[in-house]
């Protein structure tokens, strides 16, 4: 308040130069700070003035650029927040200074990166960045050079992009041919190579070129004549393949039945032998070396069995003849048991003979049949002598009717009674027909259920046809109400699955029905079929290309732009309409071990980071002990450990992040230990002091007395010498004035009453000159005077006043060391009057105590 008092009275810049330079006050230097216009002057407060925020004011007024260069040279080292701030408003003037140049070499790069015909899109990037810090204040031409070239540059990197994706697009048609024919090469012999799935795979090859070609303007000459002879060399290589495989197939045919007729006795004959080598021999194409040895080995088996075969059959003709003899005499002589052992030895060579297929075959067979007819004649009369049998049927018919059974148990019960009647009247003579006609009578009655249930039957069949046929009719009408020009695939596809298994629920209908309806339900989604198999095999592509899609992301430096791809390309797996479940299945493992292997790599990153960030931790918390082992540790010199603290926090901020969990811990740590640090250097730095002027004091008060025992007449001043000797040493310099002061009290002892009395006879001089510099010093502080020189005290502060005004007055270095300085000189100054040297001393020590505050 008395500074903006003083300031408002004067009014002149003279003054508040004065208040800058001696002012003790930081609030009057910032005061006085604001009436200052001088360049030099504020260069002067900005480098010496004690208060680091007035210097800092005191910067921001200054804009002459070779001043602020000075400042920042002179500041390193001293001052780093001056230091820095002054590099700042360089950087800021200089910046100023070229911001014109700047802007038009930016638009002449950016015009001259236009006029290439591939530009780089990171060059673009930098050079719109640097813009946006530069040209925000660019005359309106040099803005609208530099937006027209950036539009131009983004057009041409978006056209370069787009003919980059088609050709990449036809070279990926290319090879998927080039790899279609590959396969179909290293296959060629593989039975399981589907040809049909080759010609679809070619087709779908063609249909998308000409699909491409139909959305590019034009297509790339080599590619197209590339894409044109694979698939010419495609389709004649499979047709080789399929000729090769008929005519293998006709080959094994052949074979075949040569193996057959080698092991059937009945088929083989001279003439079909003959046939099937004809066969063999008539095919073109000519078989393999394993194919020939099988031909021949089973064409040699058939010829031995043959040979064989005509060499038997007359021995077996022999004895085949001499059983039905037997056969034929036991009959005549009605001996059943003789006949039957007959007959089934005459069976069993029979057997044997129709397998070599004899001349006289047919003969021998009609008079075994002939004798077998007899033989079951015999046999007959003899085990049915009675009609209690019949008896027998017509009661178990009888209890069919209240039987209950199902109808298709009844209908067999039925009939297997029926059948044993037939049997009776073929083994004997025919049933009465009164009997005949009630057995009849009662199988139609029993039959009646059976009739009822195939009727309900077959009329729900006529329905299930008539269901079907309307289910039909339906399919037909959906198919033609779709628009297929832009349909809903996935509900079409989810439909015809619902239709065939609504096709399966539907009611049963009869064979005949079926085989047409069966036939017209096939028709009917064929359509819907041959549609969704476009689509179906274009999805397949589709995914194709997005598994390879996602493994080049494997190998993108980028990690963040990989794993958001790969979660798009997941986002878009899903398939309008799904292929069959192995291809599902097997195109699913492809893209899951593509995505696998990015989320793979951004983990082995993450945990590359957490590793390193925890080593970063590691190495802050080993600073933060080093910083706490150097705040605990007793130092001679704070100098040394201050330069160490310094390295200490240097290193700190090398360090990169530490893991996000320990961050702000580590940096609350580092934090407090630094100001612990400046505490325990500002309370060493202040006990220091204190031990320093107490020291000083004590001197000045051993010499005190030794003076006074002089002036008092009594030279004997060896214990207070002793006294003196046992002190520690000051300062060098101080330590020199106290050293010559007790020096001159030891020189006047020794000397005489002459030397004493003229040492004593400077104590008043000695006094002014002892309340001059405690005067000065007080105002330095700002403390209080004794009450009875406060006069005193005004008339120097305004004799001061007047000398700063005028220039008379200059004053070097802060309010702290001047009167350090002073201090050390009033210690220094000799003897002084009795009655004054305790008020002088207690004044030296309430300013002792002002300055260690």
């Amino acid at each position: 308040q008395r500074a903006q008092r003083v300031l408002k009275e004067h009014g002149n810049s003279e003054m508040a130069e004065y208040l800058i330079r001696h002012s003790n006050s930081p609030e009057v230097r910032l005061q006085a700070l604001e009436e200052i216009q001088r360049p030099a002057l504020l260069s002067e407060v900005a480098l010496t003035d004690a208060d680091t925020n007035i210097r800092l004011q005191a910067l921001e007024r200054i804009t002459r650029l070779s001043t602020l260069k000075r400042i920042a040279k002179e500041a390193r080292g001293k001052n780093k927040r001056v230091a820095r701030r002054a590099r700042e408003l360089v950087e800021e003037q200089t910046l100023l200074q070229e911001l014109p140049r700047l802007q038009q070499q930016l638009c002449e790069k950016i015009e001259s990166l236009a006029s290439l015909q591939q530009p780089d899109q990171t060059t673009l990037h930098q050079l719109s960045q640097q813009w946006e810090k530069v040209g925000i204040d660019a005359p309106q031409e040099l803005k609208s050079r530099f937006s027209s070239a950036q539009l131009q540059i983004s057009n041409a990197i978006e056209t370069s992009r787009n003919s980059k994706a088609q050709q990449d697009h036809q070279h990926e048609l290319c090879e998927q041919s080039d790899a279609l024919l590959l396969d179909l090469e290293q296959n060629a012999n593989a039975p399981s190579l589907n040809l049909n799935e080759v010609e679809a795979a070619e087709w779908m090859l063609n249909n998308s070129w000409q699909q491409l070609e139909e959305d590019l303007d034009a297509v790339n000459p080599a590619l197209k004549s590339r894409f044109a002879e694979s698939q010419q060399r495609l389709a004649q290589r499979r047709r080789q393949i399929d000729q090769h495989r008929k005519q293998h197939v006709q080959l094994h045919t052949i074979i075949a039945d040569m193996q057959a007729l080698a092991a059937s006795d009945a088929q083989l004959t001279a003439s079909r032998l003959k046939a099937i080598e004809s066969r063999w021999l008539a095919q073109t194409s000519k078989p393999d070396a394993e194919m020939e040895n099988h031909f021949r080995q089973y064409h040699s088996q058939a010829k031995q069995r043959l040979q064989a075969n005509i060499d038997s059959a007359a021995k077996l003709e022999a004895e085949l003849d001499q059983l039905l003899q037997q056969l034929e005499h036991a009959l005549d002589q009605g001996q059943l048991n003789a006949a039957g052992a007959a007959r089934s030895k005459a069976q069993h060579v029979l057997k044997r003979v129709e397998k070599l297929a004899t001349a006289q075959l047919r003969q021998r067979k009609a008079s075994y049949h002939c004798l077998q007819g007899r033989f079951s004649e015999l046999r007959d009369w003899q085990r049915f002598g009675s009609d209690h049998v019949r008896e027998d049927l017509i009661n178990e018919m009888q209890q069919l009717i209240q039987s209950g059974l199902p109808a298709r148990e009844l209908a067999n019960s039925v009939r297997d009674l029926r059948n044993q009647w037939r049997l009776l009247d073929r083994k004997g003579d025919p049933a009465p027909e009164a009997i005949w006609n009630r057995f009849n009578e009662i199988a139609e009655q029993a039959y009646t259920p059976v009739i009822a249930d195939r009727q309900r039957h077959q009329q729900q069949q006529r329905q299930a046809a008539q269901q079907r046929a309307e289910f039909c009719e339906l399919l037909a009408k959906e198919h033609a109400q779709i628009e297929w020009g832009n349909p809903d695939w996935p509900v079409i596809d989810k439909r015809i699955q619902e239709v065939r298994k609504q096709w399966r629920k539907l009611g049963g209908v009869d064979s005949k029905a079926w085989k047409k309806l069966n036939q017209r339900f096939i028709d009917t989604v064929k359509p819907f079929d041959k549609q969704l198999e476009k689509v179906r095999e274009s999805e397949k592509l589709r995914r194709e290309r997005l598994i390879k899609q996602v493994q080049r992301l494997a190998e993108e430096p980028d990690i963040d732009i990989a794993i958001q791809q790969t979660k798009a390309a997941q986002a878009g797996w899903r398939p309008l309409v799904n292929a069959n479940k192995q291809v599902e299945q097997q195109l699913w493992k492809q893209f899951k071990s593509a995505t696998d292997a990015v989320f793979a790599r951004r983990t082995a990153i993450h945990e590359s980071e957490q590793q390193e960030q925890q080593a970063n931790a590691s190495a802050k918390t080993a600073i933060c002990e080093k910083l706490q082992q150097l705040i605990t540790t007793d130092h001679e010199s704070w100098s040394a450990a201050r330069s160490e603290r310094d390295q200490l926090m240097d290193e700190w901020k090398t360090i990169s992040p530490a893991p996000r969990q320990q961050y702000k811990s580590l940096q609350q740590k580092f934090d407090q230990l630094t100001r612990a640090f400046d505490a325990a250097e500002t309370a060493a730095s202040r006990e220091q002091t204190r031990h320093h002027f107490e020291l000083l004091l004590q001197k000045a008060e051993l010499c005190d007395q030794m003076e006074q025992q002089l002036c008092s007449q009594d030279t004997d001043i060896g214990a207070l010498r002793e006294q003196w000797s046992a002190l520690p040493v000051l300062q060098a310099a101080i330590e020199s004035r106290m050293q010559r002061r007790c020096q001159r009290i030891i020189d006047a002892s020794s000397s005489g009453n002459d030397a004493i009395e003229q040492l004593c006879a400077q104590r008043n001089d000695n006094l002014q000159r002892s309340l001059r510099l405690c005067l000065e010093m007080e105002v330095l502080l700002d403390i209080d005077s004794p009450g009875a020189i406060h006069e005193q005290r005004r008339q120097w502060q305004l004799t001061h006043l007047s000398a700063a005004m005028t220039g008379g007055l200059a004053q070097n270095g802060s309010s702290s060391k001047n009167v350090r300085r002073l201090l050390e000189e009033c210690c220094g100054n000799g003897p002084l009057p009795q009655e004054s040297l305790a008020s002088i001393r207690q004044r030296e020590r309430n300013i002792v105590a002002a300055l260690l505050e």
